[in-house]
């Protein structure tokens, strides 16, 4: 294990805004990689806030609290946050969160020109408060219909995270980890961002466009192709009424054949099948 000996200067400041029931994985990634980052430098490279809008503990979905320091009205006016990264982690449930001096505060720090980034739901507040207008944007897998739907002014892309010049979106759990080395490589170095995510044994890197979701191209070989073929028919068609007929015309696959595929590798029926992909989608 090297020693990094990176160019003397001060720390970085990332201020986490904790929404409650936020992810505590997803916020453990982020922070691992500066933590190790900071464990292989010559001085500390990075330090970190928690901050949410009153302060006090924050609970997150796990029941596992966080103290938090008050975002305070005073702070809010005061313009220009000190921090080089602010990141907002919302997760199910926070798509309905609302805030007027939060959202108003975060406006103030993309017009300073802080990199602002948005975790899984932390993507609908950021949408919500204008600052993803004409902006590529992705948010989990899960939520990315329901994501693209509601806000219809953004470029939806389903992928591991996006930079759009300040403003950043994550679609949260690992792609944490490869979000924060992409930072760690352009502030530092990649060898840096190498030795850390050897350390974390992070030995596949995605890139930003990478897929949230193996399609029906990168599935795994297990997989059939006429599964695959049908998935991904039915995902695209999620709102619209099919019957299994329709389907078999379409993919040009016997009936018969297809329902004995299912039955197969899942051990349901197509249309039981599409019954839970539509309850998902309709959750999401």
């Amino acid at each position: 294990m090297a020693t990094i000996n990176t160019a003397s200067k001060q720390a970085e400041l990332v201020q986490f805004i904790l929404l409650p029931r936020f992810n505590m994985a997803t916020l453990t990634t982020m922070i691992e990689p500066m933590r190790i980052a900071n464990y292989l430098s010559t001085h500390a490279l990075y330090h970190w806030q928690f901050l949410s809008r009153h302060g006090g503990a924050v609970q997150a979905s796990n029941d596992m609290v966080i103290a938090c320091d008050e975002l305070a009205s005073d702070k809010i006016a005061s313009g220009k946050s000190p921090a080089s990264y602010i990141v907002l982690l919302g997760s199910w449930g926070a798509e309905r969160y609302s805030d007027e001096k939060l959202t108003s505060w975060l406006r103030g720090q993309a017009r300073h020109g802080i990199f602002l980034i948005g975790v899984e739901i932390g993507a609908y507040i950021f949408a919500r408060a204008g600052l993803l207008t004409g902006k590529k944007a992705t948010t989990h897998w899960s939520l990315f219909a329901g994501f693209a739907e509601t806000f219809p002014k953004l470029e939806p892309a389903e992928q591991m995270f996006t930079i759009d010049h300040n403003i950043m979106t994550c679609a949260g759990g690992m792609a944490g980890v490869d979000l924060m080395l992409h930072c760690i490589e352009q502030t530092h170095d990649h060898d840096l961002a190498r030795e850390v995510a050897g350390q974390m044994l992070h030995h596949f890197r995605c890139d930003a466009h990478y897929p949230q979701r193996p399609g029906p191209q990168t599935a795994a070989a297990a997989t059939h192709p006429v599964i695959q073929q049908t998935i991904a028919y039915l995902e695209k068609r999620i709102e619209d009424s099919i019957v299994v007929p329709d389907i078999c015309k379409q993919l040009g696959i016997p009936q018969r054949q297809l329902e004995r595929l299912f039955n197969k590798h899942f051990g349901c029926t197509i249309v039981q099948f599409c019954r839970l992909m539509k309850l998902q989608y309709a959750r999401t």
